[in-house]
C-alpha cells in the first residue's frame, strides 16, 4: 500500500529520471560541441582585454575589467556556452576590422583615445552587437567578488539622539491590539 509521502516521493524520482535521459545529449552533440568550445586564440584575448579596459577602466580605486579577472569569467563563459564564444569572436573581428580600416593597424596596437574612437564607430555601426558586447563586459565585472566588495554601501549610524526623535512618536502611541472588557 501507497502512502501519500511514498507515492509522491517515487513520483518525483520518475521525473527526475525522465528529464535525465531526455537531457542528455548524444555521443555526436557532445562531440560537435566540443569542437565549437576551442579556446579564444591569443589575437581575440588581446583584444578582448584591450575593449574590456576601454569599457571598464580602472578608476576612483575601482580596478579595471581586466584587473578585476573578468577576461577569465567571459572565457569560462564561453566554455559553457558556444553560442556567445561565436558571438563574441564576430565583434572582436569586426573590432579589429574597424581599427584597420580606421587606423591601419590592429585593434591592440592603437592609444586609448583611437582605441575609443574605434569603439564609437562600432557603435554606430552595429548598434545591436555592441550592447551585448557591453551586457556581457557589465556581467563579468559586476559579478565578480572584489569589485562587489568595493562597491557596498556602508550605512553611517545616526546619532542616538537622533534616533530618540525618530522613536518618540511611537513610543507616545498606545497599544493597537484591542484591549478586553
Amino acid at each position: 500500500m501507497f502512502t501519500r509521502r511514498k507515492f509522491l516521493t517515487v513520483g518525483t524520482y520518475a521525473l527526475v529520471l525522465a528529464r535525465a535521459r531526455l537531457s542528455t545529449p548524444s555521443s555526436a552533440v557532445i562531440d560537435a560541441q566540443a569542437e565549437q568550445t576551442l579556446e579564444f586564440e591569443s589575437r581575440h584575448l588581446k583584444v578582448l582585454a584591450g575593449v574590456m579596459d576601454v569599457i571598464i577602466p580602472a578608476a576612483d580605486g575601482m580596478p579595471s575589467a581586466t584587473a578585476a579577472g573578468a577576461v577569465s569569467y567571459l572565457a569560462n563563459l564561453c566554455r559553457q556556452y558556444p553560442t556567445i564564444q561565436t558571438e563574441l569572436r564576430r565583434f572582436l573581428d569586426s573590432v579589429n576590422r574597424e581599427s584597420v580600416a580606421k587606423f591601419h593597424t590592429e585593434f591592440d596596437s592603437r592609444s586609448e583615445n583611437q582605441r575609443i574612437h574605434v569603439l564609437k564607430s562600432l557603435e554606430d555601426q552595429a548598434a545591436t552587437a555592441f550592447s551585448a558586447f557591453v551586457a556581457y563586459v557589465y556581467e563579468a565585472y559586476y559579478t565578480r567578488p572584489q569589485v562587489l566588495g568595493l562597491i557596498t554601501c556602508r550605512e553611517q549610524l545616526e546619532k542616538p539622539d537622533e534616533l530618540e526623535l525618530l522613536l518618540a512618536p511611537v513610543r507616545a502611541m498606545k497599544p493597537s491590539t484591542r484591549e478586553e472588557r
